[in-house]
């Protein structure tokens, strides 16, 4: 199966009422839009980190994994897992998001990145060397039977750019879930 990042495009009103009465929201029902990155968000952020300032690089890596988020998350360093009661819940029912400014700016990058510079960017031997996730997969076919190569990486880049463009242009939120 692998893992998969899911990106949610929120607006402003329904943001605001998961905000007021936060619960573990079925996001996928008040949001706008969605986006599965099923086992590719990874090579994205390697593709899209190359030749970036070190503040684009972080940027370009908090895109499926925000830093501002709602919610409690688990913190596994303080748990003492030889005493832990055997109800503990170990789901996390933190809701990770990039508010409309965020949006703003990781928009601003994908924008200046085009189809032709992402296809220069995209090397599938260095993934593989890099051992980016899903591991050694990455490959140069041609064949729309094929993923994992330029023509699927290329595509999926371009729903994210959207995404993120749809995003800023609306003043939206993006929640993310990976697993």
């Amino acid at each position: 199966m692998g893992q998969s990042a899911s990106l949610y495009r929120i607006n402003e009103s329904n943001f605001r009422e998961i905000t007021e009465d936060f619960k573990d929201q079925d996001v996928y029902n008040i949001a706008i839009e969605c986006k599965v990155f099923q086992k590719s968000f990874e090579g994205l952020r390697f593709v899209l980190s190359k030749n970036q300032s070190v503040e684009n690089t972080n940027l370009i890596q908090e895109i499926f994994f925000p830093e501002k988020f709602l919610g409690k998350e688990i913190d596994y360093s303080s748990l003492d897992f030889e005493n832990i009661p055997d109800d503990y819940d170990f789901d996390s029912n933190a809701i990770s998001y990039h508010d409309p400014e965020k949006v703003h700016s990781i928009n601003l990058i994908l924008s200046a990145i085009t189809i032709e510079k992402f296809k220069e960017l995209f090397d599938p031997n260095e993934l593989n060397k890099n051992d980016i996730y899903p591991g050694n997969i990455w490959n140069d076919e041609t064949s729309e039977d094929y993923a994992f190569n330029e023509r699927h990486m290329t595509e999926e880049f371009i729903v994210l750019k959207t995404l993120f463009m749809n995003a800023k242009n609306e003043g939206d939120y993006i929640v993310s879930y990976v697993g």
